[in-house]
């Protein structure tokens, strides 16, 4: 549990996570900073929600094999 939260916090806390790929860039740009900033967290919330799902599939597994 401690490795979670641990990854969530440096998921979050990372810099260069807050780079863009030219497309979203390119949108980000024509929108203003403050949609920017909407667009990166958005980001950032789907991969958290993709690692939990994925964590607590891991936690699954191996409570079952135990």
């Amino acid at each position: 549990m401690r490795l979670f939260f641990l990854f969530v916090l440096g998921i979050l806390s990372a810099q260069s996570l807050f780079s863009q790929c030219s497309l979203c860039t390119k949108t980000a740009q024509q929108l203003g900073p403050q949609a920017a900033s909407g667009m990166n967290f958005g980001v950032l919330y789907m991969i958290v929600i993709v690692a939990v799902i994925i964590l607590y599939l891991v936690y699954r597994v191996k409570k079952h094999i135990l």
